[in-house]
């Protein structure tokens, strides 16, 4: 498979107290491969690294060591593009925050749609209709405002805008953290058909690695900055190589996606 990301050495610290010199160490010296067109789930616990990872992939993280390659290329320059942003697209945590409270969500779709002109002159609505059509939801929602909608409904929104702009990678910043566990399940069906119908590669971040069993090709493993194990999910699963991968296994529920 061609690689569409490979990060080499990436470290990053954070200093808490200037004066006494005093740091955090979110990532330390980790390499890894992403390839084009694979669901990658970056899994650990809070303060793992994984969630500092996908900001640095996205562009909206600077100061860190070690070099991070986008199709053969040094971002270092690139991330902070108009043409970057759009091909590497993220999903946050709480959709709440990334919507105009004072907005219909209408206008924050087509704020995009027109900046970067994705569609001609009055045919907006329809190019912004077709990718909420495609994430399930009525095209009367778009006429509301954040809070007249669900957590779910939100969170398809926030897809939906992503897809707008045909991004060849979407990062998925625990996105299924403040929704309730019926609604992750549909959320992860909706990713997996998505993904199978458009061309982009997907990098997955949660804390739950059950709840990435149904959607990732492979599981890589983070804590402390560093990562502890990186392999096909079905291995992961199957014959976990270290006890801490083995507790993360073992300490959330279990629930059937087809169920949900």
């Amino acid at each position: 498979m061609q690689e569409i990301f490979r990060i080499e050495n990436l470290s990053k610290e954070y200093i808490y107290n200037k004066k006494r010199k005093r740091k955090t160490v979110a990532l330390n010296n980790i390499s890894l491969k992403i390839y084009s067109g694979s669901t990658t789930a970056i899994v650990g616990e809070s303060g793992s690294g994984k969630s500092t990872l996908c900001q640095i992939l996205a562009g909206l993280e600077d100061g860190y060591g070690g070099s991070v390659f986008y199709n053969g290329e040094n971002i270092i320059k690139k991330r902070k593009t108009i043409d970057y942003k759009k091909k590497v697209q993220i999903i946050f945590q709480n959709p709440f925050d990334s919507f105009d409270p004072m907005w219909d969500v209408k206008d924050s779709l087509l704020e995009i749609v027109r900046y970067h002109k994705l569609a001609a002159k009055g045919q907006e609505m329809e190019y912004i209709n077709s990718f909420v059509r495609a994430c399930e939801l009525d095209e009367e929602l778009l006429s509301k405002r954040p809070n007249q909608l669900s957590g779910g409904q939100l969170q398809r929104l926030s897809i939906a805008r992503v897809l707008c702009l045909k991004p060849k990678v979407i990062i998925a910043d625990e996105i299924l953290t403040a929704l309730d566990v019926s609604v992750q399940g549909k959320i992860i069906q909706l990713l997996k058909e998505l993904h199978s119908s458009n061309d982009f590669t997907l990098i997955f971040i949660s804390h739950d690695l059950n709840t990435v069993r149904k959607i990732a090709d492979r599981i890589v493993v983070m804590k402390d900055g560093e990562i502890v194990e990186d392999n096909d999910t079905k291995s992961i699963f199957s014959n976990p190589k270290m006890e801490y991968t083995k507790m993360l296994i073992e300490a959330t529920p279990k629930f059937d996606v087809k169920n949900c």
